[in-house]
C-alpha cells in the first residue's frame, strides 16, 4: 500500500536540485573546539532552571520541549529542538533549528549538536541553511527516504516569497572521520505543493537484510493554462535526487466567472468565500468565522473550536489554514480546503503531533461540505445549552489507597505504588470535563499523557469544605473523551476554616 507525506500546503518555481547546487552555508565542526565545549557546559548547567517553562510549553504548545545542549550565539534565536540518536551511540544528538533576527529574508538554519566523550560535553558538529525563512511553518522530520537503512533529515517550510520549500540532508561517509556531517540531496522551492510519496517496504528490508526502494518526490505547480507535475528520483550513483519526469495537464475550463475571479484573487477573498456554515456528508458542520478568528466543528453532541491562526494559498483553487484548539492549545490542526464549485468544498483536516510535527489525516472531519446560504442560522450541532463551570484545582489531595496528588497549577506531582510522576496538568471541557496530565521526566522531556474524565464534588459544613475528585481513565479523540475499562481513582481534600489544616 502506498501513501504520501504532504510537506506543507502553501503558495510556491523550482529553484534547483542536484549535487552542483548544494548550499554554500554548510559547515562541519571538529570536536576539538574548546570554546564550543566550554559554552556547551555552561549552557547545560541552565537546564534544571527551566522546568516551569518546559511544563507550560507542553501544555500550551511551545515547540521547544527540552533545553539546547549548546549555546545559541546572537543574532540567532531558537525555533525548535529535536532530541534524536543519529549515529546509534550511547548519547543522543540534538537538532537545533535557529533563525537570525526577524527579517523575512533570513534563512532558517539547522545545527546538529553532538556529544564529545573526551570533554564530556556537547559541541556543534555540523550546520546548514535551508530554503525556508518563516519560523512558524518550519518542520523537521527524520526518515529513510533513500532506503539504505540510514536516516535522512527532512526540512520543510516556506520562504520569503511564499513558496513551499523542501531540503533533504543525507549523512556523509568519510574515511578516518567519525564526526557527524550531512550533505543536501535535494533542494527545491515551488509555487504549489511538494510531496514525498512513501510506499511499504519488504520484510527483508524491515529485517535489515537488504535495502528498500527509495521514495520519489513530486512537485506540483499550477499556472493559468496547465498543471505541471515534476517527479524527482534518487540516483545512488550520483548521490542526489534528479528530475526524471514532467507531466503537463491542461486545466479544465472554468465556467463560473465568479470562481475564475476568486481563483485569481488573494487570501482575503478566499477567507470571505469560506466565512459561513458548511454542512458535511456525515452529519457534521464547519463554521468558518474570520471576523472572530475562529473555526468551529460540530458533529452530534461534539463541538470543537479552533483559533484561526493563519491562511496560505496553494494552487489556484485551494487554501491551507493553521489552527489550534481554543481550550487545549497544544492540539493543533491544518485544514486543507479545495473549492469544487460555488457551493461545495473538499476539506482535508490533519492532526499535527505536538512533538514530532507529523501530520495525519483525520477522517472524522474530512470530506465534502456544502454551503449554507449566508443569513441563515442552522442549528449548531453539539452547542451546549448552558456553559459548564469547571473547578479550579490546587493543593494536596489524598487517594483512597494512600496515593498523594499535589496540584500547583500548571504543575502536578502524583505518588502512587512507590512511584512518583510529575509534569503539567490541565482541566478543560470536551463532551465531558477532562483532567489531563502531561508527564515530564527528570530531564524535562515529555514522556506521555494520561487523560481522565473529571467528576468533581464539593461539600461544605460548619467547619470545613470537602472536595472529592473522581478520575475515570480514558482516551481523547476527535470525537471527544472515551472511557476505558481501567479502574477509577478517587482523591479527597479537606479544608478546615478555623485550623486551616487539610488532609
Amino acid at each position: 500500500m502506498k501513501h504520501s507525506i504532504l510537506i506543507l500546503l502553501i503558495p510556491m518555481v523550482l529553484i534547483g536540485c542536484g549535487n552542483g547546487e548544494k548550499r554554500g552555508q554548510q559547515k562541519a565542526y571538529s570536536s576539538t573546539s574548546e570554546e564550543n565545549s566550554s559554552a556547551a557546559s555552561s549552557e547545560t548547567k541552565q537546564i534544571s532552571d527551566s522546568t516551569r517553562e518546559q511544563i507550560e510549553g507542553l501544555l500550551y504548545g511551545d515547540e521547544k520541549t527540552s533545553e539546547p545542549k549548546i549555546a545559541i550565539a546572537p543574532p540567532y534565536s531558537l525555533v525548535q529542538i529535536l532530541d534524536v540518536n543519529l549515529d546509534l551511540d550511547r548519547n543522543d544528538e540534538q537538532i537545533l533549528v535557529v533563525k537570525a533576527g526577524d527579517s523575512p529574508d533570513s534563512p532558517i538554519k539547522i545545527i546538529i549538536a553532538d556529544y564529545d566523550t573526551l570533554r564530556d560535553g556537547y559541541y556543534p558538529a555540523w550546520e546548514s541553511e535551508t530554503g525556508a525563512t518563516q519560523r512558524r511553518f518550519f518542520g523537521v522530520t527524520l526518515s529513510d527516504v533513500v532506503g539504505d537503512h540510514n536516516t535522512e533529515i527532512i526540512c520543510s517550510g516556506i520562504d520569503s516569497q511564499g513558496k513551499q520549500t523542501l531540503d533533504i540532508f543525507r549523512r556523509e561517509s568519510r574515511a578516518n572521520n567519525m564526526a557527524i556531517s550531512y550533505e543536501p540531496i535535494i533542494t527545491i522551492a515551488v509555487e504549489g505543493t511538494i510531496e514525498i510519496r512513501e510506499s511499504e517496504r519488504s520484510q527483508a528490508y524491515l529485517n535489515g537484510l537488504k535495502n528498500g526502494d527509495s521514495f520519489p518526490v513530486f512537485a506540483t505547480v499550477e499556472n493559468e493554462n496547465e498543471t505541471v507535475r515534476s517527479m524527482y528520483a534518487w540516483r545512488s550513483g550520483d548521490g542526489y535526487y534528479i528530475k526524471v519526469n514532467e507531466e503537463k495537464t491542461p486545466r479544465e475550463e472554468i465556467e463560473d466567472r465568479k470562481l475564475r475571479e476568486l481563483f485569481n484573487s488573494g487570501v482575503d477573498a478566499f477567507e470571505e468565500f469560506l466565512s459561513r456554515n458548511w454542512n458535511g456528508d456525515h452529519n457534521s458542520t464547519i463554521l468558518f468565522d474570520k471576523s472572530s478568528q475562529e473555526i468551529t466543528l460540530y458533529s452530534g453532541d461534539i463541538q470543537e473550536i479552533y483559533h484561526w491562526n493563519s491562511s496560505y494559498r496553494f494552487l489556484s483553487n485551494s487554501i491551507s489554514i493553521k489552527g489550534e484548539n481554543e481550550l487545549v492549545p497544544y492540539i493543533r490542526v491544518e485544514i486543507s480546503i479545495r473549492i469544487l464549485d460555488s457551493g461545495s468544498i473538499r476539506v482535508s483536516l490533519y492532526d499535527i503531533d505536538n512533538q514530532t510535527w507529523r501530520k495525519s489525516l483525520n477522517d472524522s472531519w474530512s470530506g465534502t461540505y456544502y454551503a449554507v446560504p449566508k443569513g441563515t442560522s442552522p442549528e449548531k450541532r453539539g452547542t451546549p445549552e448552558a456553559p459548564v463551570k469547571l473547578p479550579t484545582l490546587s493543593g494536596f489531595y489524598r487517594g483512597e489507597s494512600g496515593e498523594e496528588l499535589i496540584l500547583t497549577p500548571p504543575r502536578f506531582t502524583l505518588s502512587a505504588n512507590g512511584e512518583q510522576l510529575s509534569g503539567g496538568f490541565a482541566v478543560y471541557m470536551l463532551n465531558v470535563p477532562v483532567f489531563e496530565l502531561k508527564i515530564i521526566d527528570d530531564r524535562g522531556i515529555g514522556r506521555g499523557e494520561q487523560a481522565y474524565r473529571l467528576v468533581y464534588k464539593e461539600e461544605q459544613d460548619n467547619d470545613k469544605i470537602t472536595r472529592t475528585l473522581g478520575l475515570i481513565p480514558g482516551i481523547i479523540g476527535m470525537k471527544g473523551f472515551i472511557e476505558t475499562d481501567d479502574p477509577e481513582m478517587r482523591f479527597r481534600q479537606i479544608e478546615y476554616f478555623e485550623d486551616d489544616q487539610s488532609q
